[in-house]
């Protein structure tokens, strides 16, 4: 349940930044075909050279649940 709550939290925070913007339908797919890419990216960084485990749990449920 905490998982799926995490999950939904950060996919409207990251969709109400969206649209605030206001793209057109070609930006949107734009953004829905980089954004796996882009959490992936955001995860390894949040986890390299960590320096708590918090990082490392971040950094893999981010990773592990971007698709």
């Amino acid at each position: 349940m905490k998982k799926e709550n995490y999950i939904s939290e950060l996919a409207d925070d990251l969709f109400s930044k969206v649209r605030s913007e206001q793209p057109d339908s070609q930006t949107m797919e734009r953004i829905y075909g980089i954004l796996p890419e882009l959490l992936k990216i955001f995860a390894l960084k949040v986890g390299h050279n960590s320096p708590t485990q918090m990082h490392c749990d971040v950094m893999f449920f981010v990773y592990k649940n971007r698709k």
